[in-house]
């Protein structure tokens, strides 16, 4: 969902097993400069996909076209 020409914020949820409950949810939000030609994405993911232990991976990173 765009907030504005620079801001979007987006969601991801990922059932990988309906029967049990292996779930991902990650939530982010880009930042971009120069129309669309670079951005700046942070993004907060919660997976429980691995038996009997949950993982939360917070991530950022730059990109660039050219």
């Amino acid at each position: 969902m765009y907030l504005n020409d620079e801001w979007e914020v987006y969601a991801r949820y990922v059932d990988r097993d309906t029967n049990t409950g292996d779930d991902v949810l990650s939530i982010g939000l880009n930042n971009y400069w120069a129309g669309q030609n670079a951005r700046w994405t942070t993004e907060i993911t919660w997976d429980d996909t691995v038996l009997n232990t949950d993982t939360t991976v917070i991530s950022s990173q730059l990109q660039f076209y050219f």
